[in-house]
């Protein structure tokens, strides 16, 4: 039993003790002999801890007002240290590890966004980063010495609570699903191939100036760019409305996509098809 300084929200392990989230403080604790043991702590998250998830000797903590942070855990020094964050603040409510590398989450006002840890980025540079030099960097930077890059940003319209990466059916394409706060669910999923995302980004982009497509009636570009521009997604939801379009002009826009009607609904048959 140990006492947390606020209402533990996130529990995960990681190489063999729990990393509570509790407050804006995180913690490593192990079991002892008649209770649990704190091995590390870490206070400089601004709010509150709403997720936390564990990766190798990396933690992914989202906070509640300033979007996530990545914290690696030395095991033999017992310390955790923040060498990532995020430039945006974002009101984070469910997350879910892709990779390594990458993690994806929501935010309270329906917005769904992947981040990825710059490329030139590793464990080695934060092995040679001592104490004095970590605390410089954060004066210099304003936060964490390195800072997250956003691949992805999506308004779904709800607000997302839960987030899986999962294949549904063995074989079948993984996909990222999320659950919203009106029980909705949905998935997305990543393309295979280049020619995939060209023929989707064309089919969109026609799909835009239809009048009948237009959601809740606004422009389709404006509804899912709500908070922010829509980055590194095609909205599926758009391109399965090529079929209620009248004759002619499922002709014109098939034509553009030099191809045939049938051929234009057989492509977005065939992408559902690869989840389920």
């Amino acid at each position: 039993h140990v006492v947390e300084s606020g209402i533990p929200r996130a529990l995960c392990g990681i190489q063999g003790f729990l990393a509570v989230g509790a407050g804006n403080c995180v913690r490593i604790l192990s079991l002892g002999k008649s209770n649990l043991l704190v091995k590390a702590e870490l206070r400089s998250l601004a709010t509150s801890v709403c997720f936390l998830y564990a990766n190798g000797n990396r933690l992914y903590a989202g906070d509640a007002q300033e979007s996530v942070h990545i914290i690696k855990f030395s095991a033999t020094e017992k310390t955790l240290t923040v060498f990532a964050d995020d430039t945006t603040p974002r009101l984070c409510v469910a997350g879910e590890v892709l990779d390594y590398d990458t993690i994806a989450g929501s935010d309270k006002f329906g917005n769904v966004f992947v981040l990825r840890l710059p490329s030139d980025v590793g464990d080695a540079d934060v092995d040679q980063v001592s104490g004095d030099r970590m605390l410089w960097d954060q004066a210099k930077n304003a936060g964490a010495p390195n800072k997250l890059e956003q691949l992805v940003h999506f308004y779904v319209g709800e607000m997302v609570t839960g987030l899986h990466k999962a294949n549904l059916v063995p074989g079948k394409a993984e996909a990222l699903l999320y659950a919203t706060v009106n029980g909705s669910v949905g998935a997305m999923i990543p393309f295979a191939s280049k020619s995939d995302v060209e023929f989707f980004s064309l089919l969109e982009m026609h799909l835009r100036g239809e009048q009948c497509t237009e959601l809740v009636g606004r422009q389709h570009l404006s509804y899912r760019s709500y908070f922010a521009p829509v980055k590194g997604v095609i909205d599926g939801d758009l391109c399965q409305l090529f079929d209620t379009l009248a004759p002619e002009r499922q002709v014109a826009i098939a034509k553009e996509l030099e191809r045939t009607p049938a051929e234009v609904s057989k492509k977005i048959q065939d992408f559902q098809s690869c989840l389920l």
